[in-house]
């Protein structure tokens, strides 16, 4: 979760604040732009003191926003789409109410989502750019500056990754105005690492487990084959969710389709449930079980027979009134059919 800052205090101190890569520059309640980490970066690396310039002279004044009325599917949508370490949630007057992160954003998609179980691998990124250990952190400021990346992996003379060193660290380094300090000084080492032929919902569990934002994935023989990010996640499930979206179109004696799972997802709305829900063409709709949809009336559904018909009552997340539908399984694929009562 990022932190608030005003616009008009000193870049060094709004990362004093917290370890955050991102803050919300708000002055009032009123939402004027957005802060990076990466920011910080750039203006040392240009030989210019954070000490002596504020936030408001390198904010972004266009910051990526999303209203709190939008379901989480759509905010993780948004979040995966421009590929930002934070999206800063507004009321429907444009004010300020929190910032989601990508674990977060993550956390608010359906467990069952069958982009959980793609190898973490197709994901990575490879041949992640790194640096010597021997190399100066100025050496180090430099490359993250130059490559836009928010880390790099440290290798030894061998060629071994020995560590890793982030942008909290470069800016700490900064900040503190530390002289002549080598890399292995600042790195994080040993690095947090899982086997590449993992599956997205293992290196996801295991970065939660660890509190980390960044997992290497290493082949047999342990050496790093490449680095995936929650924001790799985060995009990878979602574009998950829109293939899987694009390949499904409901029937005209339908309002709904759902996959065949306990914790489901929707792949595809008519018009009519879209405008019944208030919600764009293209939205995924985020549900959840209503009132009267007890355990055993979920278990009824999943184990319905093909053809037959059952009542469900489900509720959605921005209305306060129940919807009311007919379920019915397909008989020749693995999917739920809803028609609007």
């Amino acid at each position: 979760m990022g932190h608030i800052v005003k616009p008009d205090i000193r870049l060094s101190d709004a990362f004093t604040i917290g370890n955050e890569h991102s803050h919300t520059v708000v002055d009032g309640s009123r939402v004027m732009g957005m802060l990076l980490m990466r920011d910080l970066l750039a203006k040392a690396a240009d030989g210019i003191q954070p000490h002596d310039i504020t936030v408001a002279d390198v904010m972004h004044k266009m910051p990526i926003t999303i209203q709190e009325t939008h379901n989480k599917l759509a905010m993780a949508r948004t979040f995966a789409q421009h590929r930002i370490k934070s999206l800063v949630v507004t009321d429907n007057a444009g004010h300020y109410v929190r910032d989601l992160d990508p674990p977060e954003a993550i956390a608010s998609l359906p467990s069952g989502l069958m982009g959980f179980f793609q190898p973490a691998e197709r994901c990575m990124i490879r041949n992640p750019y790194g640096i010597d250990a021997d190399s100066s952190m100025d050496d180090v400021l430099q490359r993250m500056v130059k490559h836009k990346v928010s880390c790099l992996l440290v290798r030894s003379n061998n060629h071994a990754t020995v560590g890793i060193i982030s942008e909290s660290d470069v800016t700490r380094w900064v900040i503190e105005g530390q002289t002549a300090q080598p890399v292995s000084a600042c790195m994080s080492s040993p690095i947090a690492s899982m086997p590449e032929q993992s599956n997205l919902m293992q290196v996801w569990r295991e970065m939660n487990t660890m509190q980390v934002m960044k997992m290497a994935l290493v082949d047999y023989n342990g050496a790093v084959s490449g680095l995936i990010t929650a924001t790799d996640v985060l995009c990878a499930l979602c574009q998950s969710m829109m293939d899987n979206f694009s390949h499904y179109r409901c029937p005209k004696q339908a309002d709904m389709m759902m996959e065949w799972h306990k914790g489901g997802m929707i792949m595809a709305v008519s018009d009519a449930l879209l405008h019944k829900l208030g919600c764009e063409r293209d939205e995924l709709v985020g549900l959840e079980w209503g009132n009267g949809m007890d355990s055993d009336g979920r278990d009824s559904l999943l184990g319905m027979s093909a053809q037959a018909e059952l009542p469900v009552l489900w509720q959605h997340h921005e209305q306060q009134d129940s919807i009311s539908f007919v379920a019915k399984r397909d008989q020749e694929q693995p999917m739920m059919w809803w028609s609007l009562v």
